[in-house]
């Protein structure tokens, strides 16, 4: 099993005292980060025994570690001098040693065998910030002939930087490494190191500096995405999108499917495009993906049979695969419908539940288009309002309904049509949370608004609904009931009570 190491960053050792102790018993290994130390960063100097002290004290064992800022560290002093430190405190009891592959042998050599001679097995790393190397197989594989752990720490530039990773991955398949990507693109390297036969992970404090980009704290790692429990077999579900790393969705499906007892880990997967998805998909193979902006019509060519609904809306926020074709569905119909008519105490299984209503749908982006299908389907007249007013007037055209241009001009047509506001623009949610994307309209206290923002759970929007005595629904229930449709779609089950 992969090991999970916990980044010791430090700027004093009581301080990494303190994250050892905050995490005892729920890590394996723990990187010592010399580099970050005050003492070191600004005199130069560590003092031996307070170190030695520390390594003899840990209840897991220690990698000796003093980054370069070359590699993401601090240290600015020389090689000399660096390697020298190195030299004085490898044998104090640490079980590893980071020794970086450009090192002249002329320099390294006295340290290499100061620690082989104390059973000190050395990290032989290399770390790049500007992308995948061409030979990162053949990199790995030369920095592990001496016996040494070899560890390659790259950078996904672009998602189809992915793409020679993973193929690096099969072919070092079997051998004892250490590789990951540092980064947002990287994030799925952090959690699926069983997956990439990777040794282990590296992790941060909850509380405190990360040892490096991309990096989760132990207990999120384990709690939410099942880290110890992950096997190299187990189905791969996911969520694509930009962005994706702040998504609420891994919480929800690894959830289920810890309460389901089913294997599988659900884990977000930023891309820049879909261009090289169908390699990237053959190297990861996904059981099940959320599919959420820009990609929701991206993804329908790359489908063997689309439903109706993603045919109808023209978009799919469901990738999953079912006897052995791709199939693709759109859960955002139902999870949006479903919140609303539960609030509204109506039946979810009517067939036009909403019929008689008026309604204003704000926006007319790709998030609209499967709220634009639920309510109609349900029998409401909606009025699309959008800043561009030819998107509206497309989108309006294609469902029956009507539109008109987002601004005050509007204010008399949503007083007509405002049984429901719905709003499905970004304005309310980071960068935007100040923004309200009709401060032009006074409520009425009659209204039901809906903003499926769900982050943050109370939009600028909802609180001025509510203060005029608006009943008010946020994004987060269709965000679960969405997620439950996709659950039953991955897995074949219902998604567990509770």
């Amino acid at each position: 099993m992969s090991l999970i190491t916990l980044c010791l960053t430090g700027t004093d050792l009581s301080a990494d005292r303190g994250y050892l102790k905050s995490y005892e018993g729920r890590i394996d290994l723990a990187e010592l980060r010399l580099d970050c130390l005050d003492s070191l960063r600004k005199k130069g100097t560590v003092n031996t025994d307070e170190v030695e002290a520390f390594v003899r004290d840990s209840s897991v064992p220690l990698i000796l570690t003093i980054r370069r800022t070359a590699d993401g560290g601090f240290y600015r002093g020389s090689e000399k001098d660096r390697i020298a430190l190195m030299a004085d405190l490898v044998s104090l009891g640490f079980a590893y040693a980071d020794l970086e592959d450009d090192l002249e042998s002329t320099l390294s050599g006295p340290v290499e065998k100061l620690a082989r001679s104390s059973g000190v097995r050395i990290i032989r790393s290399f770390h790049d910030f500007r992308g995948v190397p061409e030979d990162l197989a053949e990199r790995i594989r030369r920095n592990g002939e001496k016996g040494d752990l070899p560890k390659g720490a790259v950078t996904f530039s672009h998602s189809r930087d992915m793409i020679p990773f993973l193929e690096a991955c099969r072919k070092l398949e079997g051998v004892e490494k250490i590789l990951l990507a540092m980064g947002e693109r990287g994030f799925f390297t952090r959690i699926l190191t069983e997956k990439l036969q990777s040794y282990l992970t590296f992790t941060s404090p909850a509380e405190g500096a990360a040892g490096a980009s991309g990096h989760l704290d132990p207990d999120l790692l384990v709690s939410r995405y099942r880290y110890r429990e992950i096997r190299n077999d187990w189905p791969l579900f996911g969520i694509i999108g930009n962005p994706v790393i702040q998504s609420r969705s891994p919480e929800l499906h690894n959830g289920w499917l810890e309460k389901s007892r089913l294997p599988g880990v659900y884990v977000p997967f930023l891309l820049d495009d879909l261009a090289d998805f169908s390699r990237i998909d053959e190297l990861l193979g996904f059981q099940g993906l959320s599919v959420t902006i820009p990609f929701k019509e991206k993804i329908i060519p790359f489908l063997d049979s689309p439903s109706e609904g993603v045919r109808r809306i023209g978009a799919c926020n469901t990738f999953y695969r079912k006897d052995g074709a791709v199939m693709g569905e759109n859960s955002d119909a139902p999870g949006f419908l479903y919140p609303l008519l539960d609030r509204l105490g109506l039946e979810r299984d009517s067939e036009r539940p909403l019929e008689g209503m008026k309604c204003t749908l704000i926006g007319a982006g790709g998030a609209s288009r499967g709220v634009l299908f639920a309510l109609v389907q349900a029998g409401a007249n909606v009025l699309v309002l959008n800043r561009t007013v030819e998107k509206a007037d497309k989108l309006a055209d294609e469902f029956g309904a009507r539109a008109a241009v987002l601004g005050p001009e509007s204010k008399e047509l949503m007083r007509e049509y405002n049984h429901v506001i719905v709003q499905t623009t970004s304005m309310g949610m980071a960068p935007m949370e100040e923004r309200d994307p009709v401060d032009f309209y006074h409520f009425s206290g009659e209204e039901f608004l809906y903003d499926i923002i769900y982050k943050p759970a109370e939009t600028v929007l909802m609180k001025r609904a509510a203060r005029s005595g608006c009943r008010t629904l946020g994004g987060w229930e269709m965000l679960r009931e969405q997620g439950k449709v996709q659950f039953e779609l991955f897995t074949g089950l219902p998604v567990p009570k509770g």
